[in-house]
């Protein structure tokens, strides 16, 4: 009786989960009914590493959208307070008391986020239904919105698992590659959700295609900032995709990194090329703005409109015994300061 019970309830949430999404939020599901335009504060901390992103989107995406880098300001307080919310949910998330406001998840299934998940989290988390409100009443809100949202919430499970293995025993669920390279598919939800908020404010469809080209791209670009922050990641005990091939291959964890990060070349290199062809105005300007970024991508031209695509990061050496390097670390920095 009780499983019969169980299906139910779970049949009814998953219908009123899409009732919300299609009709608006005024649902028992969403209990923390708020106005996001009068109720909210936003941290200074938040507005100024929510800078670097902003900075990288007038950038880098304004022309995808046919406008200019100076355009950006006609667009600032919306990009910046959806920005600005992302980094106060993560904040907060880190720094609240376990009972309180940190995000719940059912790791029985790490691999996916279930609806209940989703709405129940959106409930419990000032900060995320903060901005799910505000992304409703800007009409900005429809399923390519949802799934950035949902994608963010998966993210923050699947980087609380892999960083809970360097210090918990999770003999019953191990740490894998699929786990670790998903995680890291999903931590550029942000760029995502602002590029479909432009979308929005310039009345364009989504383009599928270039939606595409600019994940593949954002997890390379993902990936090479994790080569440089490398040991910060370690002393801060935060996901990064290079540490965690350090810690699925003590052995030989540069060779699968690199084989990891090649098949993610290639298949950013497909959809280039393909756009070249449909678009070369747009991708030439595309591959030059990529080229001056610090961790970019190196296109060369192997025929007429066809790229083979690498990269020349520098790899920092792996750093295995994890609790051995930073306690000689904060030995060092002790010894500095006698």
């Amino acid at each position: 009786m009780k499983e019969l019970f169980k299906k139910i309830v779970s049949t009814l949430y998953r219908l009123r989960s899409k009732q919300i999404l299609n009709q608006g939020y005024s649902a028992t599901t969403l209990r923390n009914k708020l106005n996001p335009d009068h109720n909210v504060v936003l941290s200074f901390h938040g507005l100024r590493k929510a800078r670097r992103v902003l900075e990288y989107i007038s950038c880098q995406y304004m022309y995808y959208h046919n406008l200019e880098p100076k355009d950006f300001m006609t667009y600032m307080d919306i990009l910046t307070f959806v920005e600005s919310a992302i980094y106060l949910i993560d904040e907060v998330n880190e720094e609240a008391d376990e009972n309180e406001k940190r995000f719940k998840f059912d790791f029985s299934n790490k691999n996916i986020l279930s609806d209940n998940e989703f709405f129940d989290n959106v409930n419990r988390n000032y900060q995320l239904s903060t901005l799910f409100y505000f992304l409703k009443n800007h009409n900005f809100y429809d399923n390519y919105v949802h799934r950035q949202l949902h994608d963010a919430l998966l993210y923050y499970k699947l980087e609380q698992y892999c960083v809970s293995s360097f210090t918990e025993s999770n003999s019953n669920n191990p740490l894998n590659e699929d786990l670790v390279q998903k995680c890291n598919s999903l931590r550029s939800f942000d760029i995502r959700l602002l590029d479909l908020i432009l979308y929005k404010l310039t009345n364009q469809p989504y383009d599928d295609e270039l939606l595409k080209c600019l994940y593949y791209r954002e997890i390379m670009h993902e990936s090479a900032e994790d080569l440089m922050s490398y040991e910060q990641d370690i002393l801060k005990n935060t996901f990064n995709i290079y540490r965690m091939y350090a810690h699925l291959y003590p052995n030989n964890s540069e060779l699968y990194f690199n084989k990891y990060i090649r098949i993610l070349a290639d298949q950013y290199k497909n959809i280039f090329n393909y756009l070249l062809l449909q678009n070369p105005q747009l991708m030439k300007q595309h591959q030059q703005l990529d080229e001056r970024n610090p961790s970019g991508l190196i296109y060369k031209e192997i025929k007429p409109n066809e790229f083979d695509v690498t990269e020349n990061w520098i790899r920092p050496k792996c750093i295995y015994d994890e609790y051995t390097w930073k306690k000689d670390y904060y030995c060092g920095l002790q010894a500095k300061h006698i």
